[in-house]
């Protein structure tokens, strides 16, 4: 187990069951981060994650929360960082790559197959519009992110982005998080067979 004010890692050993590493997560803020300082403690938090899996003797493992990181930035897809890729095909085959004589696992992130317009859901976890040249709008900052080994007990089809609690709308008329009733951030809501 390891604990900070952001971090939780679990050791979770349910009867009659593979026990796995549960992590979850609020990463630092956008608000109060820049990208390159939000990527350095990328690699802090990387190797937290593989010191307990180290102690634990596997490498099944998830890590799910708010990364306040799009699926695409350097923290999240960086071999010294989270190092996970959007194909769990490059992660279940390779499960490490080597960068200057230095071995790094991957994570899968099947996040990215909900980012955009072509989803069933919204386009992302959190929207933010500002009076600037360059303006994203969604982004994905609620993640999941799972080792090699977890792929298979991952249920892809129960990977969604929730708008609405089955009483209470997640979203306004406009179709954005509603920061008044609920949150300004999705949440998203996944299962795993173990």
């Amino acid at each position: 187990m390891s604990e900070s004010d952001r971090l939780t890692i679990r050791h979770l050993k349910l009867p009659a069951k593979t026990d796995i590493l549960l992590a979850a997560i609020h990463f630092s803020s956008k608000l109060h981060w820049d990208d390159e300082s939000q990527a350095i403690e990328c690699t802090i938090l990387a190797d937290e994650i593989r010191q307990v899996e180290k102690e634990h003797g596997h490498e099944r493992t998830i890590l799910m929360g708010d990364l306040n990181m799009d699926p695409y930035e350097s923290g999240v897809i960086s071999a010294g960082g989270l190092h996970a890729t959007m194909s769990g095909k490059i992660a279940k085959e390779k499960k490490t790559r080597i960068v200057r004589s230095k071995q790094y696992p991957f994570f899968y992130n099947p996040m990215w197959s909900l980012f955009g317009d072509a989803t069933p859901g919204p386009a992302g976890t959190y929207y933010y519009e500002k009076a600037q040249h360059k303006v994203q709008f969604w982004h994905m900052f609620d993640q999941v992110l799972l080792r090699p080994e977890m792929i298979p007990v991952f249920k892809h089809d129960e990977l969604k982005i929730l708008e609405t609690d089955g009483s209470l709308s997640f979203l306004t008329k406009r179709g954005i998080p509603d920061k008044q009733r609920s949150s300004d951030h999705l949440p998203i809501l996944f299962g795993i067979d173990i």
